[in-house]
């Protein structure tokens, strides 16, 4: 199961001020093994738990980028077919009106 990110964070400043796995799973109701995964990313990104004061950047907990089938069209050209629709709608809606 997916953590958000504040969860991410607790369990980084956990860590950082010494509390074991353990606890820390009892405390946030996460795996131990999820919180080795989240520590050991946050130290591949640049998190370092002895710096004081500590720091815990966004870049350490957010989402990593997912892998997918890249979008058919660019954003621009979805944006000239919704306006094209959109003027040919009204169009239509002031023909019958006439």
């Amino acid at each position: 199961m997916p953590t958000d990110i504040a969860t991410r964070a607790a369990v980084l400043a956990l860590i950082a001020i010494g509390r074991p796995h353990a606890e820390i799973s009892s405390i946030l109701a996460v795996p131990k093994s999820t919180i080795r995964d989240i520590h050991s990313r946050a130290i591949q990104r640049g998190f370092d738990h002895n710096t004081r004061p500590l720091k815990i950047c966004d870049a350490y907990v957010v989402n990593a980028p997912r892998s997918g089938r890249p979008k058919k069209q660019r954003a621009e050209s979805q944006d000239n077919i919704f306006t094209e629709r959109a003027e040919s709608e009204s169009d239509n809606a002031s023909a019958l009106l006439d």
